[in-house]
């Protein structure tokens, strides 16, 4: 089995096509073809599915996908590194950083990172925590900078808790609810805002269950922060919002808590990385400069 057999693979997965996997890799499409038959009958099996419209990878093909990437990955990351080195740079990083995370913790520690390290090169992919942990299995990031999900407890993944995240009930400061004694049944009858996301809307419902309180009704959901931050402080609507990102409207007062005596939600967050894989030197040092970043913060 040749690394260049496990590109081309990977290249038809991702591209459905043959024809332009072929040209992707900078290949005759027949040399791609024989190269992915000659690595199935290797590993005994069909990897890919032909059909009208291209190529789909079967259950063998989708289950040595993951690998096959994690495999091309790490020699090109060693291949860079190694390049790297010659050259007199320390290297490249590729850091995974959720949505909606990277401005108050990610973008300092970068800055630190360019000034002290000039000769590293930064990758930086922004997404949903389910849709970065799949990157970093497959060598696509370094590591993973990120809120931890509920349900994180993932045996395959290593998580190292840098700091907590609190997230208060908050709403806009002219809100019935800004002021005096808030009850439950205030809580049931307001209008809510939702940050649309499958591990942010568990969050919620773990909140609830655990306060005993109904769950709200959602006037408004959106995956845009800036739509959901914008409505809240133009309209009576109250949201439960990690205080960093509200950090400024709460100064100015634009924002403020709801009284409420359980309004608040604590989430872990921190790093996330492949227990066997060892991190190169660039990403070292970035991994260094976050939690430095992390741990200065209030």
């Amino acid at each position: 089995m040749e690394i260049r057999q496990l590109k081309y693979f990977v290249a038809a997965v991702r591209h459905r096509t043959i024809l332009r996997a072929a040209k992707d890799q900078n290949i005759t499409q027949p040399a791609l073809t024989r190269s992915i038959r000659k690595l199935e009958q290797e590993l005994g099996g069909l990897l890919l599915e032909r059909t009208p419209r291209g190529v789909v990878p079967t259950e063998l093909g989708r289950a040595f996908f993951e690998r096959a990437c994690s495999i091309v990955n790490e020699a090109e990351r060693a291949r860079d590194e190694v390049s790297a080195l010659k050259s007199g740079s320390i290297g490249q990083v590729s850091i995974g950083v959720s949505s909606n995370f990277a401005g108050h913790y990610l973008i300092p520690a970068l800055v630190r990172l360019f000034e002290t390290h000039r000769q590293i090169n930064i990758t930086v992919r922004e997404g949903l925590f389910e849709t970065l942990t799949p990157q970093l299995r497959a060598g696509e990031v370094d590591f993973v900078f990120s809120v931890f999900p509920s349900f994180y407890e993932e045996p395959d993944l290593v998580y190292e808790q840098i700091m907590e995240i609190r997230s208060p009930i908050v709403a806009r400061r002219q809100h019935p609810l800004a002021r005096g004694t808030v009850t439950r049944e205030d809580l049931s009858k307001a209008a809510w805002v939702l940050l649309e996301q499958r591990h942010v809307e568990r969050f919620h419902e773990q909140f609830f269950a655990k306060h005993k309180l109904p769950y709200p009704r959602f006037r408004l959901k959106t995956n845009s922060l800036v739509t959901m931050i914008e409505m809240m402080q133009r309209a009576d609507l109250i949201a439960l919002l990690p205080e960093y990102l509200i950090a400024d409207a709460l100064t100015r007062g634009a924002m403020v808590k709801v009284p409420y005596r359980t309004g608040t939600l604590s989430n872990k967050a921190g790093l996330v990385f492949m227990p066997h894989r060892k991190l190169s030197t660039a990403a070292t040092i970035a991994v260094s400069q976050i939690r430095t970043v992390c741990r200065a913060k209030p």
